[in-house]
């Protein structure tokens, strides 16, 4: 029921960055309760240094055909109106 939101949510997106990475992990809550909060964590960690601290390492993550998480292939990975 969340996850068919967050589709919604991200298709209806215009005109700011958006991101929707999701692996399919059979439940919720995701990776969040595997060490340091797994996969989910680094990459949401990633995406708030990008886009809070202006790190442009974090940014490599999310930007680019060989993004981190475009060549990972355990992540579904679509992605609007990044810098």
């Amino acid at each position: 029921m969340v996850f068919k939101g967050a589709v919604q949510g991200f298709e209806a997106v215009q005109n700011v960055p958006a991101l929707l990475a999701y692996q399919d992990v059979g439940h919720y809550p995701g990776t969040f309760r595997e060490p340091n909060g797994g996969a989910y964590a680094v990459a949401v960690n990633a995406w708030l240094d990008w886009h809070l601290k202006d790190d442009q390492s974090a940014r490599t993550m999310f930007v680019g055909s060989s993004c981190g998480l475009c060549k990972d292939p355990k992540w579904t990975v679509k992605i609007k109106n990044l810098p």
